[in-house]
């Protein structure tokens, strides 16, 4: 039986048990009283087994796979990954490697290569990029705020002037001139 083959989830075929349980007369519903008879009963289904497996599997072998890294070795998870410490910093060492910065004299030079003149220049470069962005967010927020629908386009609210105006807050006298 292939995993297209199943159409009931373990859960749904258990419900449908215990609800013919209760359809049959049943009137205690105890977990300890049941367990027994639900291990014989489903013990000889492979449909049942075979579902079973098909939902549990994936969550008994991640942790299986994140304990055993665990423990040999240093493990981290990335989203749905569980990876070895190793294999996460050669990861990071090939991200470093390819990793450029605007230098001085207009050309990108290796994180690698790097001087600390031209560092600062990089950090301050970035931080000028940072306050630029701000700058284009709180224009556009501000933008937005003055439309009077979701459907109103900036070009039918504001005239080229409001614009500049606006604009001037965050840009200074350059814009529009």
């Amino acid at each position: 039986m292939s995993v297209a083959e199943i159409t009931r989830a373990p859960q749904s075929i258990l419900r449908d048990w215990v609800r013919g349980l209760v359809d049959d007369g049943e009137s205690e519903l105890s977990v300890a009283l049941l367990l027994p008879r639900a291990q014989e009963q489903f013990a000889r289904d492979p449909e049942f087994a075979h579902a079973l497996v098909v939902a549990v599997l994936p969550g008994l072998l991640s942790e299986a796979v994140r304990k055993t890294l665990g423990v040999e070795r240093q493990a981290v998870k990335i989203g749905l990954s569980t990876i070895t410490q190793e294999a996460l910093d050669e990861l990071v060492v090939a991200k470093l490697s390819r990793w450029f910065e605007n230098s001085h004299n207009s050309t990108h030079t290796s994180l690698m290569e790097l001087t600390r003149p031209e560092i600062r220049y990089a950090v301050e470069q970035r931080k000028q990029q940072v306050r630029g962005h701000i700058l284009a967010v709180k224009f556009l927020e501000e933008l937005a705020a003055g439309l009077r629908s979701d459907k109103q386009t900036i070009g039918e609210r504001y005239s080229e002037s409001q614009l500049v105006a606006i604009a001037r807050k965050y840009y200074g006298r350059e814009i529009g001139q």
